[in-house]
């Protein structure tokens, strides 16, 4: 994972529909459920920060021989534009 920032609210991710698994900080994650060989896996959102945008990298698949390490969570902050106009000033004056 890369990318959180828990001050923006909570990230948490859930393994074939299952428990979801709270995320607290850059780095690795590993579920507590195990999946059979052969046997599909995907992983979702259970929450997301409101202020963040984050997205599932290698999220599904069929389990084969050993584990999955292939999935990446990554998080960026969301920034905003901010506009307007102005009326009624007077430029001709002094500072």
């Amino acid at each position: 994972m890369e990318g959180y920032d828990p001050a923006q609210g909570p990230l948490s991710v859930s393994l074939n529909g299952g428990e979801p698994l709270n995320l607290t900080a850059d780095g690795p994650f590993t579920f507590p459920v195990k999946v059979q060989a052969k046997r599909p896996f995907a992983v979702t959102f259970a929450a997301t920060p409101l202020e963040q945008a984050c997205t599932l990298e290698g999220a599904e698949g069929i389990i084969e021989a050993s584990a999955v390490d292939s999935t990446r969570v990554r998080c960026i902050t969301r920034s905003y534009s901010l506009g307007g106009s102005a009326q009624g000033l007077d430029l001709t004056g002094s500072p």
